[in-house]
């Protein structure tokens, strides 16, 4: 048991070393700090961000850390996901997973490593963010106090299990050969695009709270529930992600935002204990991709090109006259 904890602590070391020494590294972290500033826009902007019904949360603790949350499951985990699946690929390419293929080093435990490194990799700029996030609250300064429970707990019960589970997607990408270039690479988007797209659609209506994967189900019902409250008239149906207050056509009446007071959600040991369970998710997810893994052991890798060669030969074969 040691020896494996020691073989994961220096597997994940290395590769976090590497990666946040990384010149994609640094774009990756100031892209997502840019989206950062961007969501908690000054309340005369031309836009206003996670508006219901023509109302948006006051930027207090609750309110700021709620949008930084949003930021981390929309846009760490996207960009992130690019950033951080290349570890298995990076091995391959300088030797070291030949050097591995030679040892009796198990497939899960080398996943395990890759995967908790990603992860540390992307919990890094997570903490960037969450420092972000303090700052903004103070420099937007319409509720200064910071409540520092309120602020931190979304922004990492939103973020770090999604961002656990596209650190395991990126491992098990990598571990089936066909999805390990530009195939992988779209097909990661569209399942990111399908994921956000079931949030976006909860705009249209009044939001069920449940479990789900970004976390964001729970305060939009419960910043709904408020808006109703305020203005039982409100149309829960307008509004978005991003809301433009000024006319975009000439002629066209301005659509004012209004800021209301909202305390967040109480993060209890059972709503936290419902977010970290989705971190047990990634860890199926890297088990089951050592299933695949051929581990960089060339004999294995020569069987399946041969097999390729002869589904080929046994076509062509077919085809002929």
């Amino acid at each position: 048991m040691k020896a494996t904890l020691y073989t994961l602590y220096h597997l994940l070391r290395a590769d976090f070393l590497e990666r946040t020494r990384s010149y994609s590294f640094l774009v990756v972290l100031g892209l997502v700090g840019y989206a950062g500033y961007l969501f908690v826009p000054p309340a005369d902007a031309a836009y206003a961000t996670l508006v219901r019904g023509s109302y948006r949360a006051l930027y207090n603790s609750a309110g700021v850390g709620n949008l930084f949350g949003s930021v981390a499951v929309i846009f760490i985990s996207l960009f992130g996901f690019y950033l951080v699946k290349n570890a298995l690929a990076r091995d391959e390419q300088t030797g070291v997973g030949q050097i591995l293929a030679a040892t009796p080093m198990r497939k899960p435990i080398y996943l395990l490593g890759k995967w908790l490194s990603n992860l540390a990799v992307l919990t890094l700029i997570l903490a960037v963010l969450t420092g972000m996030a303090l700052v903004m609250q103070s420099v937007r300064a319409e509720a200064p106090q910071i409540e520092p429970w309120k602020l931190i707990a979304p922004i990492w019960l939103m973020g770090l299990p999604v961002l656990a589970v596209w650190s395991a997607i990126a491992v098990a990408f990598e571990s089936l050969r066909f999805l390990r270039g530009g195939l992988g690479n779209v097909v990661a988007f569209f399942l990111w695009a399908g994921i956000l797209a079931s949030w976006a659609s909860s705009f249209a209506a009044l939001e069920t709270p449940t479990n789900d994967l970004l976390g964001m189900s729970r305060p939009t019902a419960s910043i709904q529930r408020q808006v109703l409250e305020i203005d039982p008239t409100a149309n829960i149906g307008t509004g978005g992600m991003l809301w433009f207050q000024v006319p975009l056509v000439p002629g066209q009446p301005a659509h004012t935002v209004q800021a209301f007071t909202w305390q967040g959600l109480d993060w209890n040991a059972g709503l936290v204990f419902e977010r970290l369970v989705w971190i047990g998710l990634g860890l199926v997810i890297v088990l089951l991709a050592s299933l695949p893994f051929d581990r960089f052991d060339p004999s294995r890798r020569r069987v399946a090109v041969q097999e390729k060669s002869t589904l080929l030969a046994t076509g062509k074969k077919d085809e002929a006259p």
